[in-house]
């Protein structure tokens, strides 16, 4: 049944037998998922597998760095192709899973290619690592871009344009072509960089966007934007691409988002020796891990009036709350509240782990603190910043039972008459 009033027994908690145990990484939890996010080497430590084992994962290796155009002469370097991506599901057992993350690649010194990103390996879980990114043109040498997790922009030197480099199969795409004074941008997880262009200014290529995994609002593995010999600063990809440097502009490159796997703005010069030949480093890898603390429990909706005051609490079933991962996402449950009873719904938690407590009828959600509010208990209690009231006089701690009284403003014991 998709949908019915709340009662107010007690349910089961998260965390139970069926439920998946395990540290590493930073811990956060969203929508009825746990994620475990790794920013540095470490390990998965998992203590209970739970009933399946089955958990989602991301992973995305360091991205390239931009190439350094030649001091004083003519050059436009390559943006730094995105670090390789992959993502799926796995079913762990009670053990310990190694997490590799990384490095972002060095930015190209002047006359120096792009280092390429380091590879991430969760190879123990994935039985794999994701690529690193692209590597670059050397802006005084010239040639062609590396290929990587993405390829790397193609450079531009004293008129002689290169190719941008491969992406690797299911984890990013190639990146731009350079053209007449102006770099290809890096290639990102879903799309190619962009090419070089000749119009006005010499646009260089923007970076490829990355991926926002499971629809989280978080991007990866975005590609950077070229180096251009004109006053033309191209944008990174989203997922954390850097900008790519002006030569006529004498804008520098910007650096990859760190733990994004974005790669790094290439350089160029436009023969004034300009500081923004140098370029800029991709940004370090990163593993996120997601497992369910939820199971099979159901998501509650409080309708409000117009004054915000909670007139019913309703349950929602998991189905009409997911998103196309199977995600809980409290806009597509309140959308489908709407679209069956009307009104305005906010999500509320039997658990009590959102808005800090579970709504009550007769409750009123304050939007500027994102907490359902009981009903204040006597005029001269004050709201805290934990969004309890308290009286003005705090309760005697001798252990001793009391009422407030409103009239005296102080706490009475509680007789026997």
């Amino acid at each position: 049944m998709p949908i019915r009033p709340a009662d107010h027994g007690v349910i089961a908690s998260s965390g139970g037998a069926g439920q998946i145990i395990a540290t590493g990484g930073t811990t956060s939890e969203a929508g009825g998922y746990k994620y475990h996010t790794f920013n540095a080497s470490s390990s998965f430590v998992v203590s209970n597998p739970g009933a399946d084992g089955a958990i989602e994962w991301v992973a995305v290796a360091g991205g390239g760095g931009g190439g350094g155009a030649a001091y004083a002469v003519n050059s436009s370097c390559g943006g730094g192709g995105a670090g390789g991506y992959q993502e799926g599901t796995f079913t762990v057992t009670a053990t310990s899973y190694t997490v590799t993350i990384g490095a972002g690649g060095a930015g190209g010194a002047g006359s120096g290619d792009g280092g390429q990103g380091g590879d991430t390996d969760v190879s123990t879980i994935l039985g794999g690592t994701a690529s690193a990114g692209g590597g670059f043109a050397d802006g005084y040498y010239g040639g062609d871009s590396a290929s990587g997790g993405s390829g790397g922009g193609g450079g531009d030197l004293q008129y002689t344009w290169f190719d941008g480099g491969a992406g690797t199969a299911g984890q990013g795409y190639a990146g731009g072509d350079a053209v007449d004074r102006s770099a290809g941008g890096g290639g990102g997880q879903s799309e190619v960089g962009g090419n070089g262009s000749s119009a006005t200014n010499y646009p260089a290529g923007p970076g490829g966007d990355g991926r926002d995994w499971q629809s989280l609002g978080t991007s990866y593995a975005g590609g950077a934007g070229g180096g251009s010999y004109g006053d033309y600063a191209a944008a990174g990809g989203a997922g954390g691409g850097g900008n790519g440097g002006s030569g006529g502009g004498g804008i520098n490159p910007t650096s990859g988002g760190s733990n994004t796997g974005g790669g790094g703005g290439g350089g160029a010069d436009n023969g004034a020796g300009r500081a923004s030949r140098f370029g800029a480093s991709g940004g370090s890898g990163i593993v996120v891990n997601s497992l369910s603390v939820l199971g099979d429990q159901m998501a509650h909706f409080a309708e409000l009036d117009d004054n915000n005051m909670v007139i019913r609490v309703i349950v929602v079933a998991d189905a009409d709350t997911a998103n196309e991962h199977g995600h809980e996402v409290e806009e597509i449950g309140a959308g489908f509240c709407v679209d069956l009873l009307g009104g305005a719904w906010k999500q509320t938690s039997y658990n009590n782990n959102m808005r800090r407590r579970y709504a009550g009828i007769g409750f009123t959600y304050a939007a500027d603190r994102d907490a359902f509010i009981p009903p204040r208990p006597f005029p001269s209690w004050s709201l805290d910043d934990n969004h309890d009231w308290q009286p003005p006089a705090p309760h005697p701690d001798d252990g001793n039972p009391y009422r407030w009284d409103e009239d005296t403003g102080k706490w009475q014991p509680v007789t026997d008459d």
